[in-house]
């Protein structure tokens, strides 16, 4: 036993893997799929929703003062597919990129997430939903192509809770 894991997954059409996507690198950019607890989310969004987001540090201003539920609305909005196996599994698609300065400087550095919509694939379903939800729900392009982790702790574990123990979970005591 070497102490790795392998998971593997039997998707919708019975073959190995195909519920897995690869991430997909488009010049700079880094598309992946991400999954989000929707039943958690849109509990999360009743019980916690009118609550404004303050206090956020200064590298993360984007959602100061908005509410709970513009913020998790924006990530149900992007869901791109439901899992097969599980309908409170939503896919969403987001982007990384190195930062230019660590490129510059030809350092080694942790991506970091959301772009500009003409750095996505011109073709790809990502940046056809992005665009939408611009233009027909008026979100930024950061909103519409930021990953999960960019979110306040909090807010990041709602959207993932239960996702790590291979089933969906809701609030407690909500059936």
């Amino acid at each position: 036993m070497t102490g790795e894991v392998s998971v593997r997954f039997l998707g919708r059409s019975g073959e190995e893997d195909d519920a897995l996507v690869a991430p997909l690198r488009f010049g700079d950019i880094v598309l992946t799929r991400e999954p989000i607890n929707v039943k958690f989310t849109e509990q999360a969004i009743v019980a916690f929703g009118s609550i404004k987001i303050t206090g956020l540090d200064p590298w993360n201003k984007e959602d100061e003062g908005r509410t709970v539920e513009s913020i998790l609305t924006g990530f149900l909005d992007r869901i791109v597919e439901r899992d097969p196996f599980d309908e409170n599994i939503g896919w969403i698609y987001s982007a990384f990129q190195e930062s230019k300065y660590a490129k510059d400087q030809n350092i080694k550095a942790r991506l970091y997430t959301g772009c500009r919509i003409d750095q996505l694939p011109p073709y790809h379903r990502a940046t056809a939903l992005a665009r939408h939800l611009m233009s027909t729900k008026s979100y930024s392009c950061h909103e519409v192509t930021r990953g999960v982790f960019a979110l306040p702790r909090e807010l990041k574990h709602i959207l993932r809770a239960g996702l790590q123990r291979g089933g969906t979970t809701g609030l407690p005591g909500s059936g």
